[in-house]
């Protein structure tokens, strides 16, 4: 099993989520994300919590994104038989997707999704999603975790692409009042 963990925000994720703990602990290989934006402590915190629950796990270190599929999927894997995996974890999780009908300016969807970030720390456990802007012609990745938005990455125009921003929000608990919220920052000119 690969398993992804982000430097950042992976120590936070790890503490409040045992389903989080769950995945890393029948990890095989664990991808250490964003360890270009992470502080020292962040990192150490970090490989303390890997060290404790992946400590035979490989450990790949990426950066923008940047791995080898040869490199990812070449590393040797452990045989584990299915009675041995967890089944008692409780999943919380919840997830909203919305559909962006009409291009937004980035500078007023960053501060919405700034906003809600910030206002539902322990709430919004992710968002993604692709949006389209008018000040781009390429359609651009969105990602966020925690309190933290990660620069917008352009993507490549597609044929298939039909100019409808897509966002998803995967929450711990209800995703009523996120998604209200940021129908909310939106709706103000």
């Amino acid at each position: 099993m690969i398993t992804t963990v982000s430097a950042v925000s992976g120590a936070d994720t790890l503490e409040h989520f045992v389903e989080a703990q769950a995945q890393l602990g029948w990890a095989d290989t664990v991808a250490l994300t964003h360890s270009d934006l992470a502080s020292s402590d962040q990192l150490a915190t970090t490989n303390a919590w890997l060290d404790k629950l992946a400590p035979s796990a490989a450990r790949l270190n990426v950066v923008l994104g940047a791995v080898a599929p040869d490199l990812l999927l070449g590393l040797s894997k452990k045989i584990r038989p299915l009675g041995q995996m967890q089944s008692d974890v409780e999943h919380r999780f919840n997830s909203i997707s919305l559909q962006l009908d009409d291009p937004i300016a980035w500078p007023r969807l960053q501060i919405a999704l700034e906003s809600l970030l910030n206002k539902h720390p322990q709430q919004l456990v992710r968002l993604k999603g692709v949006v389209y802007t008018p000040e781009h012609l390429e359609p651009l990745l969105i990602q966020g975790v925690a309190n933290l938005l990660y620069p917008p990455v352009r993507l490549p125009v597609r044929a298939s692409d039909d100019g409808k921003g897509r966002l998803v929000f995967i929450t711990a608990g209800n995703v009523t009042s996120l998604a209200e919220d940021l129908m909310a920052i939106l709706r103000k000119k």
